[in-house]
């Protein structure tokens, strides 16, 4: 059997600890886990990643940076304000349906309650902030960064009902209805 390139090799092991991260938390799963999962040594994974902690941040980082990018590329393709809210909406609601592994790392407990990654899991509600603001910024109000962070919240809670009550609903649906209440309340937050 061919060994692995060190990018690939990487690759495994953070494809491997998402799953294991997401399924077991951040306390609940071991470098051993993770090692064994990969078919690898401990030593090999240490080689790649110092510690449990260094790996986690990087899935985090990972994760957050490919659901910025989806949302801010949806946001930008759309034109005028409401339809930047429906498109934003509809990129995260796609994204959680299709990596709901990335959701429960993202959005679990670990990342919001262990101290170790607060910094991390604020780090991710930032960058989801501002790849959001632009469609804040269409509604003209100076306070962006409020009603920015409010949308994020409103979307996390909003996603984790659908996927609990109402998974088969398409994610569109679940954005559209966001987006008209959404759309509405900074219009008349404008007026």
């Amino acid at each position: 059997m061919a060994r692995m390139q060190a990018a690939e090799r990487r690759r495994q092991l953070l494809d491997v600890a998402l799953t294991s991260f997401s399924r077991d938390g951040y306390h609940g799963t071991t470098m051993n886990d993770v090692a064994d999962a990969a078919g690898v040594t401990k030593p090999v994974l240490y080689q790649h990643f110092p510690s449990k902690g260094d790996l986690y941040r990087e899935l985090l980082g990972d994760v957050s940076r490919d659901l910025a990018t989806e949302v801010t590329k949806a946001v930008r393709q759309a034109t005028g304000g409401h339809d930047q809210v429906r498109a934003g909406l509809t990129a995260y609601f796609t994204f959680v349906r299709g990596h709901r592994t990335e959701f429960r790392l993202l959005f679990g407990s670990g990342a919001q309650t262990t101290d170790e990654f607060a910094g991390a899991a604020r780090d991710v509600e930032r960058s989801m902030a501002t790849a959001i603001s632009h469609m804040v910024e269409a509604s003209a109000r100076p306070d962006t960064k409020y009603f920015a962070h409010s949308i994020v919240s409103m979307a996390e809670g909003a996603c984790r009902h659908w996927l609990s009550n109402d998974p088969d609903t398409p994610p569109s649906v679940v954005a559209d209805q966001l987006a008209s209440l959404l759309w509405f309340g900074l219009r008349t937050a404008t007026d």
